[in-house]
């Protein structure tokens, strides 16, 4: 689930580490990125707020998403009740099996694992970061406006975002070249 919600918003991987259950909006369909979890050498796993303040940011779930979201709230409470006194409650949409905040490095572990039976040949070069590009891209080439996957990104700029993801426009060139020739 936390690849599958890295690709369907663009979250960086310490956005969803820092998830919470009650950063959902489960009637407007939609998420709020207010913390990030990452680890800070002598002092653990921390939960800070967000890269910057454009980091914070609110993000529209498709209804498929908002569906699998609650099926992993189901598994996640399932698996509470067989833990037990144990568990840990920190309300986090992505815990350890304890309830406790989620190891980047376990959660890149299990990332790993996806991707060798992905099929992909080279996983060397897909790292968790690769989601949030993926996303982009794939928003982009579909046409979303790029002010929006901007938004999504929490990028401050929209020219970040074309910078970062102008690669990716193959063919724009002869597009516009022949769009306004009707006018001519």
């Amino acid at each position: 689930m936390p690849v599958r919600l890295a690709l369907a918003t663009g979250m960086r991987q310490g956005e969803l580490l820092g998830l919470r259950w009650d950063d959902i909006d489960w009637g407007s369909r939609a998420l709020t990125i207010r913390r990030s979890a990452r680890r800070v050498k002598g002092k653990g796993i921390l939960v800070t707020s967000t890269k910057s303040k454009n980091g914070l940011r609110r993000v529209e779930l498709s209804r498929r998403t908002l569906a699998q979201l609650q099926a992993h709230r189901t598994r996640q409470a399932e698996h509470r009740l067989r833990v037990g006194p144990a568990w840990r409650d920190h309300d986090l949409v992505f815990p350890s099996a304890e309830g406790t905040l989620w190891e980047a490095r376990n959660l890149y572990r299990d990332y790993r694992q996806c991707l060798e039976a992905s099929g992909i040949r080279d996983i060397s070069e897909v790292n968790f970061h690769s989601l949030r590009h993926t996303a982009a891209s794939l928003w982009i080439r579909a046409g979303v406006e790029l002010l929006t996957v901007s938004r999504r990104l929490g990028h401050a700029t929209t020219s970040f975002t074309a910078d970062t993801y102008g690669h990716i426009y193959p063919g724009q060139q002869r597009a516009a070249a022949e769009v306004l020739d009707h006018l001519l």
